[in-house]
């Protein structure tokens, strides 16, 4: 990395974990992008960022879009069954302090998952209990067809799937937590709200 003399380093995850301090011995500056709980948080990682890559102006629109975004959601009509599950192809669902809580939400839904964190469904939950609406992710990319052993390829769980309400959400929106998860929020509430 050195040896490219960078101007800055920009960082998510990986390398070493005192990327700063490393490369600030050889005055190298690291802005660190980490992923964010809520949309407070990546507003603030949004304008955080923009400042630093010298484009405070850019990242105060994108910032507006986001609270304009999300107050026509906060607007909405509340659903009459607003149940939702998030579940991923490799089983995982999402609870609380987490992104996808988050912007399941923002979208007027209430998060099926009330523990804290993410964990592996139990398959029986899901096909006893099914919410009004399933949050999908990833179940459309290759990664599924080549591993005969997820959970997302379970016959039971197929079948629940099928007769299940679900929104496929975008990989795009969904594989970081960040403002732009927000797409993903107002696809949950359209599906919620649809008929």
């Amino acid at each position: 990395m050195l040896a490219l003399q960078p101007d800055l380093v920009v960082r998510s995850w990986g390398g070493p974990w005192d990327a700063a301090q490393v490369y600030g011995r050889f005055g190298v500056p690291v802005l660190q992008i980490d992923g964010a709980p809520s949309f407070d948080g990546a507003r603030a990682m949004l304008l955080s960022a923009a400042d630093t890559l010298g484009h405070p102006e850019r990242g105060a629109i994108i910032a507006r879009d986001l609270d304009l975004r999300l107050a026509r959601l906060a607007a909405a009509p509340a659903p009459a069954d607003a149940n939702v599950l998030y579940l991923t192809a490799g089983g995982a669902v999402a609870g609380r302090g987490t992104m996808m809580d988050a912007l399941i939400q923002a979208a007027g839904g209430r998060n099926l998952r009330d523990a804290e964190s993410w964990e592996v469904l139990p398959l029986e939950t899901l096909v006893q209990t099914p919410p009004a609406l399933i949050a999908l992710g990833f179940f459309d990319h290759g990664r599924t067809a080549m591993n005969a052993w997820t959970p997302g390829r379970h016959p039971a769980l197929r079948r629940a799937l099928a007769e299940a309400h679900t929104v496929s959400l975008s990989p795009a929106a969904i594989s970081c937590e960040a403002w732009f998860a927000i797409d993903a929020a107002e696809a949950i509430a359209a599906a919620l709200r649809a008929p």
